[in-house]
């Protein structure tokens, strides 16, 4: 399953970066449809915005959020519900049991040791009915 989650989550950051690279600033973009099999499907991901306040952001805060309607997205999450509107899929966002705090220092000190040990945090709430979806 982490195998599943981290793959998910890789697919995403590729999908993020091929976003930018192509895409830019220009509203008029085109999606390649996944053929429709009668399966249903779920975007799957995991952000940490580094703010949830719209305003007097600093430069690292900026590059690393989306803001719509004065609600800050961060690019995963931004990405995802695109994702999930353009293929008809359900979305799902991970969060730890523990939340992550919002101090990119202090954020980077933790995942950096979570990941020496390999050690992962525990995920606050699982995946209802994973077995009714064809593709993640």
């Amino acid at each position: 399953m982490k195998k599943t989650i981290i793959i998910g989550i890789l697919v995403i950051l590729v999908l993020i970066i091929g976003e930018i690279m192509m895409f830019g600033n220009n509203k008029e973009k085109s999606f390649q449809k996944v053929p429709d099999t009668g399966g249903k499907s779920l975007v799957v991901f995991f952000s940490m915005p580094e703010t949830t306040n719209p305003n007097n952001m600093n430069r690292e805060e900026e590059l690393s959020t989306i803001v719509i309607d004065d609600k800050v997205l961060g690019n995963t999450e931004y990405v995802a519900y695109i994702i999930a509107e353009e293929t008809n899929s359900d979305i799902f966002r991970i969060n730890p049991s523990i939340p992550y705090p919002m101090n990119h220092s202090e954020l980077e000190r933790i995942v950096q040791e979570e990941q020496r040990q390999e050690e992962y945090p525990e995920i606050k709430e699982k995946v209802k009915n994973i077995d009714d979806y064809e593709f993640l």
